[in-house]
């Protein structure tokens, strides 16, 4: 039997139907991902996110839109780290983290989801993830080192002379306060009984009266016992010759004052201010 002739500058059924490309025309840039995006977030914050939209716009030549994606990503993550050191410290870390992926893949969705989508009709190609987990890294060292600069230079409340009375106990004094006092104040807090245990922070400051600042630990201060132990300390202070009023203030660990006991010119009329 004859085999069925082949044209031989025909085209085959294979191809006939497959659709012609231009490789030529096929973007030589790559795109992140909206889920790359949302990653360099999970490691470097807005900063993170923010520096991985830009060098998609800047690849797509837009030159502005970068611009303006760095600057928001900076102010947005600039405001994140001014929560974390305002809130409490019980506040979670979910709590900052998951708000800003949230919002972090919606906006990326939003503003670049359509481009990647059209860089992806035309052929073009994927950014690695792991180009993108390395910008979040290098985010984090930029933020984390921003961070320690600034708490660094920043004026402390406990960068004033300290006395130390053992091992665990300290006392900062300032203003019209001066190294007598601090010693006279943990020789008054020793012979009560408050120092000489697990270590306690304390400052004291003098302007037309005498302040004593304690650091507690979170919550003490809600605690009525320990309110009416601190009142009980600062009416034995002011009786030791620090006289009256005295301001005893129950501070936490960023010496942030929480509660504030008035001990007044009459043990009848101490009182308690918020």
């Amino acid at each position: 039997m004859d085999e069925p002739s082949v044209n031989p500058y025909g085209v085959s059924d294979s191809s006939r139907f497959e659709p012609e490309t231009d490789k030529s025309a096929r973007p030589q840039y790559k795109l992140y991902s909206v889920g790359s995006i949302v990653l360099a977030g999970f490691l470097g914050t807005f900063a993170g996110a923010g520096a991985t939209m830009a060098i998609n716009y800047m690849r797509l030549n837009r030159f502005s839109a970068a611009w303006i994606t760095m600057i928001v990503a900076v102010v947005a993550t600039a405001l994140v780290l001014t929560l974390a050191f305002v809130l409490p410290e019980s506040v979670p870390s979910s709590a900052y983290l998951l708000p800003q992926l949230l919002v972090i893949y919606f906006v990326a969705e939003g503003l670049q989801a359509k481009l990647i989508k059209e860089h992806g009709k035309q052929l073009g190609r994927k950014a690695s993830a792991w180009g993108a987990a390395g910008i979040g890294l290098l985010a984090c060292v930029c933020v984390l080192s921003t961070v320690f600069v600034v708490v660094w230079f920043l004026p402390h409340p406990l960068d004033s002379p300290v006395i130390y009375l053992n091992d665990n106990d300290e006392i900062y004094y300032s203003g019209d306060a001066t190294a007598a006092d601090a010693r006279r104040l943990g020789a008054i807090l020793t012979d009560y009984g408050f120092l000489g245990h697990q270590g306690v922070t304390v400052l004291l400051s003098k302007d037309e009266a005498f302040t004593v600042a304690i650091v507690f630990n979170e919550g003490a201060w809600d605690d009525s016992d320990t309110v009416d132990s601190v009142q009980s300390i600062g009416e034995t202070i002011a009786d030791e010759g620090f006289g009256r009023p005295l301001f005893v203030e129950m501070v936490n660990e960023l010496i942030e004052v929480q509660r504030t006991l008035t001990i007044e010119e009459s043990s009848g009329d101490d009182s308690l201010d918020y």
